[in-house]
């Protein structure tokens, strides 16, 4: 996404000049009122989009936006079960190439994983790949909560994290 304002925005000339496709429409509003990551391949009417406002839901569309294929599609691997209490803003990227969807994801005190479909990110057709292993399942650094992941009581160094900014 780009440009000023609400919607989405497209570049056909690799981000120098924007154009407002759609006024999200068929998207539900999410938190911070915008589509927070989106891709449109080159050379396509696709537009591959993940909201901030739910569990990661993803949305794709072969018209340029007027009509949405897939809406709301859950993202696998990523809920507290999975050891993630939350799908953060901005904290994620998604690419696309041909009919492989990528979406890595990671913020501070979670995994960095990358999902992967390759068949258009279709549900059920998603694979998963840890990057980095967060020792800590659903950590959220909250009062009181220490980062113990040894069992002894005492707050231990985690060294493998990442801090959430994957451009």
């Amino acid at each position: 996404s780009g440009g000023e304002g609400s919607g989405l925005w497209k570049s056909t000339d690799g981000g120098e000049t924007w154009k407002n496709i759609s006024a999200n429409k068929g998207l539900p509003k999410n938190i911070w009122g915008i589509v927070g990551v989106a891709v449109a391949p080159s050379n396509t009417e696709k537009i591959y989009t993940i909201l901030e406002n739910k569990d990661g839901g993803l949305y794709v569309s072969e018209d340029g936006g007027e009509t949405w294929t897939i809406l709301d599609s859950p993202l696998p691997y990523l809920s507290v079960g999975d050891g993630f209490t939350t799908l953060s803003g901005e904290k994620y990227q998604i690419a696309v190439n041909g009919i492989d969807v990528y979406v890595l994801y990671g913020s501070p005190w979670t995994d960095l994983i990358l999902l992967h479909s390759n068949m258009n990110g279709e549900p059920g057709s998603w694979e998963l790949t840890t990057i980095i292993d967060f020792p800590i399942d659903n950590y959220n650094g909250a009062l009181g909560q220490i980062s113990d992941y040894t069992g002894d009581g005492i707050a231990d160094t985690i060294k493998t994290t990442t801090d959430g900014y994957l451009e």
